[in-house]
């Protein structure tokens, strides 16, 4: 793909031909006699009508439509700008605006954006970031209570343990506890509950029958393992049984909890400081739920020097509520072959294992990962969902690899609803070649995402995709990278930045495609460089439809490029329908060999700027300020204009250089010189009015063109 490359700093005169007069215009609408604005003909505009020597054109009437009425302007014009939505919220084109990201978040944690961004430092000593409850008290809100067993309910079943028990005999009753967990699961049979005074209690065995172990607290109940276990504990009850763990901590240097069998619940459980894997939920008859608990501070452990946070793994189920996983290494959420789901959970400054992965989730080997109003923030690497993922309500916050840094990496099957990916420094959703499975993006915002030395994009999607009703504000290079078959519809990007290391800051790139790509209903608003450009590598031989757009106010960067649309794809077709152009620098549209059709669009006011020498990439040329310009070095590109209005154009309405062209129904006004052609080019008029310029048709071989 060729850059379009801005260099600032420059002041230029226009350039002034004689008058080839045309007759006299008629002109009636808004725009008056002699070529002033008329409406952009878009949702409910009033356009203009032009009659010229018994020739009579009508703007089209082009732009965005099927419009929610908070986006429609006094003009008629819509225009789903983020500023008409609440904080939090991306316009929905047709229903107004959707809320997205953790909606119900505590509101301690919403960040001027309106956005869920809880933070570890936030929270005191004993208590967990969780998205939608705020800080959550390790010890639950009754805390530990008084005496030896707390907030435990008595009951016949119970047995207890106390550590620091001292008496001669031990028959589990509260006046003569057993001393360890082992003697009791021993002594309790089929099923029961085991009750544990405060102390630490090794436990490096396994639990096979379906009994609930509780302790009076998670800050002062603890279970342990030597060195020389594997784990801390096995839980392996058998299908129908139930183990229920609550208000104790799991801590050594070995490996936490692993479930291969039954059901197990977590409830107000810490797991810190284990080594290799803190909870794993294995097998096809496996089902694990933690909720309301805290994982945090997983070591390198075994040949592999991995920390997992949560895993389900070869057919085990593992569901996470309410939770926070700090500080693990290799994944925080790991689902291979296996089924994650996690909901109301803060995944954060997971780090590197012995690979240099430190995941915050993913999904392998035919693993499904699902997740629920989450929030990843401070994490190595985001999500790498290799098989299905699906992430919901949810804030994916930056990354902090320098070579590596993205929210999401795809290859397999992916959503992304409802939510944002905010703050990095290189990525957000990335596929690449290979990626297998369908990519939807829907009400999602994308927001102050920027390039880093490795490039970036806020959206890349090699194989295709689909992107819908989404936002893009204030993100530094492409917002938005797609390609092969891709389907872009009723997007609205703001206000991109333009990479000066890079050079490049457009709004929608088009990356080469053997497919169709198609981009509907985009609204593209205040981005340097290019609004939506389209750049082919040699094999490719795909198709791009533009559609029902707008493309305004394009700022260029100090003035210069600004383009509304810029192609340099030799073996690809373009077409742009129903589409507005307005306020772009250098050119309305810019292409470069590339065989182009535009009908029923609109280009207006098209200031002076600089385009860069796409024969070196590098060299800058201007100024120029024209409607469309079409350069055709290569040969055999066409031109195509049917029922298209230019108007305002500072230098020229239409430039070609070499090449067979053709406009049926044109209308330019307002410019320099209506039409203009160098090195051999040829335009076919069909009904054309050129009148209301300074120069109806010029043929200058010195006229500027890169």
């Amino acid at each position: 793909m060729y850059p379009w490359i801005a260099i600032a700093g420059f002041s230029a005169s226009i350039l002034v031909f004689g008058v080839a007069g045309c007759g006299d215009d008629e002109v009636t609408g808004p725009g008056g006699a002699g070529g002033g604005a008329g409406g952009s003909g878009g949702a409910g505009g009033t356009g203009t009508t032009v009659t010229s020597g018994g020739l009579t054109l009508e703007e089209p009437q082009a732009g965005l439509t099927g419009c929610a009425e908070i986006f429609v302007d006094d003009d008629g014009e819509c225009r789903p700008s983020l500023a008409k939505c609440g904080l939090g919220e991306v316009p929905d084109l047709e229903t107004g605006c959707v809320a997205v990201g953790v909606t119900d978040c505590a509101a301690a944690f919403v960040d001027e954006r309106g956005l869920c961004l809880p933070a570890v430092s936030a929270c005191e000593e004993g208590s967990f970031p969780v998205p939608t409850l705020g800080c959550v008290a390790l010890d639950g809100p009754m805390g530990c209570g008084a005496g030896t067993w707390g907030n435990v309910p008595d009951a016949p079943e119970n047995v207890y343990v106390d550590a620091s028990f001292a008496g001669e005999a031990s028959d589990g009753t509260k006046t003569a506890p057993f001393t360890t967990l082992a003697d009791a699961l021993a002594s309790i049979g089929s099923s029961g509950r085991i009750v544990l005074a405060a102390g630490t209690y090794t436990a490096d065995l396994t639990i096979s029958s379906g009994v609930e172990v509780r302790g009076v607290c998670a800050s002062q109940v603890t279970l342990t393992a030597p060195d020389t276990a594997e784990r801390v504990l096995a839980i392996d009850p058998g299908p129908g049984q139930l183990v229920a763990l609550a208000d104790l901590t799991v801590s050594a240097s070995v490996g936490g909890v692993r479930v291969t069998s039954g059901e197990a619940t977590l409830s107000r459980v810490r797991i810190r400081d284990v080594g290799y894997m803190a909870l794993q939920s294995f097998g096809g008859s496996t089902v694990v739920t933690i909720e309301d608990s805290v994982v945090e501070d997983t070591t390198n452990f075994g040949a592999d020097a991995i920390g997992i946070g949560l895993q389900a793994r070869s057919g085990g189920q593992l569901t996470v509520r309410r939770s926070a996983v700090l500080r693990t290494r290799s994944a925080a959420l790991s689902a291979v072959a296996g089924d994650l789901v996690a909901e109301d959970i803060f995944v954060a400054d997971t780090k590197a294992d012995s690979t240099g992965a430190g995941y915050a989730a993913a999904s392998m080997s035919g693993g499904s990962l699902v997740l629920r109003r989450a929030v990843l923030v401070g994490n190595l690497q985001g999500i790498y969902a290799a098989n299905e993922a699906t992430i919901e309500d949810s804030v994916l916050g930056p990354t902090i690899s320098p070579s590596s840094d993205r929210a999401t990496l795809v290859d397999g099957a992916f959503s992304l609803v409802r939510s944002a990916v905010v703050d990095g420094t290189t990525w957000g959703v990335t596929s690449y070649d290979g990626q297998t499975g369908p990519v939807l993006i829907e009400h999602a915002l994308f927001a102050d995402v920027g390039s880093g030395a490795f490039g970036g994009s806020s959206i890349s999607l090699d194989e295709g995709g689909s992107v819908r009703r989404s936002a893009f504000v204030r993100n530094t290079g492409p917002s938005l990278t797609v390609a092969n078959d891709s389907e872009v519809d009723g997007i609205v990007v703001e206000d991109g930045r333009f990479d000066s290391s890079l050079g490049v800051g457009s709004g929608i790139s088009i990356a080469s495609s053997d497919g169709m790509v198609t981009v509907d209903r985009a609204y593209v608003r205040g981005v340097e460089d290019v609004a939506l450009q389209v750049g082919a590598y040699e094999g490719t031989a795909g198709t791009v439809v533009i559609k029902r757009s707008r493309f305004e106010s394009l700022p260029g960067v100090d003035g210069n490029l600004g383009l509304g649309i810029g192609l340099a794809a030799p073996t690809m077709a373009v077409t742009v329908e129903d589409t507005v152009i307005e306020g772009a620098h250098a050119a309305g549209i810019e292409s470069v060999d590339t065989t182009l059709a535009m009908r029923r669009s609109v280009v207006r006011d098209v200031a002076l700027g600089k385009t860069n020498n796409l024969q070196d990439g590098v060299s800058t040329v201007g100024p120029i300020g024209d409607g469309v310009l079409f350069l055709d070095d290569s040969g055999g590109h066409g031109l195509t204009l049917e029922d298209v209005w230019l108007e305002g154009a500072t230098r020229v309405g239409v430039m070609a250089k070499t090449g067979t062209h053709s406009l049926t129904r044109v209308r330019v006004l307002g410019s320099d010189v209506g039409v203009a052609s160098r090195d051999g080019a040829t335009m076919t008029r069909t009904d054309c009015d050129l009148g209301g310029n300074g120069v109806e048709v010029e043929d200058p071989s010195t006229l500027v063109v890169p």
